[in-house]
């Protein structure tokens, strides 16, 4: 004999898709976080690399000072 498939009720399933989506945000979230530790990373970097380009730009700056005055 065939059972016919029962479908669960409306409040159940309603239940099971805001589950599926806090799961779903909560990886969301989790990227986010991922993304964010990689941007300040990069940031981080290029503020380094700022810094060290104005410190060559002055050194240049001076050397070309020095030399014009010769």
């Amino acid at each position: 004999m065939m059972r016919k498939r029962m479908c669960p009720p409306d409040g159940e399933l309603l239940l099971r898709n805001q589950i599926h989506r806090v799961i779903d945000i909560v990886a969301a979230q989790d990227d986010l976080r991922t993304l964010l530790g990689r941007v300040q990373t990069v940031q981080a970097e290029v503020d380094k690399l700022s810094s060290g380009n104005a410190m060559l730009q002055m050194y240049i700056d001076n050397l070309t000072k020095q030399i014009a005055k010769r």
